[in-house]
């Protein structure tokens, strides 16, 4: 009866605990971030808890403000995924979905889209994750299998006050 007892309070805490990691995912990404890619600074990036810490919100733009978009990324308590919805100036409304897969944060399109008469899949990829430093890629597939790089960015946390 003792060692049930205990099974039961060991398996609730480590599901606790569990819990805390999968809706903290996001957390690494909180602070100001200078984004990179073709080797030069090209966008900032602000990202912030909002709403009583239950969403984080997502700031970008190119270093000339000629692109701006939004994300607002919750965790879904019921079914213990991330979804995220970004907007942005061209127009663009994704809706996306994932959480931590391994080391990464792999957020996919919910919905795909028909390119060239093909069904070409979307996902984000969040990678080499440090404490001032990521790598971040939109990637598409035809089968969700291979994946290509259309974008990628490396991010570095701006220091600066």
């Amino acid at each position: 009866m003792k060692k049930t007892l205990l099974a039961l309070i060991l398996f609730s805490l480590s599901m606790q605990i569990q819990s805390q990691n999968t809706e903290n995912t996001f957390d690494f990404w909180l602070g100001k971030w200078d984004a990179y890619w073709s080797d030069s600074l090209r966008g900032t990036n602000i990202i912030q808890k909002i709403l009583k810490n239950k969403i984080v919100e997502e700031n970008f733009s190119f270093n000339d403000k000629t692109f701006i978009g939004k994300s607002w990324t919750v965790f879904d308590a019921n079914t213990k995924t991330w979804k995220q919805t970004w907007v942005d100036d061209a127009g663009a409304y994704l809706l996306l979905t994932g959480g931590q897969e391994g080391k990464d944060v792999i957020l996919t399109m919910t919905d795909t889209q028909i390119q060239k008469g093909k069904t070409v899949y979307m996902r984000m990829i969040f990678y080499n994750i440090e404490k001032d430093s990521f790598d971040w890629d939109w990637q598409s597939s035809e089968d969700k299998e291979k994946w290509t790089t259309v974008w990628g960015i490396k991010y570095k946390r701006n220091k600066k006050k």
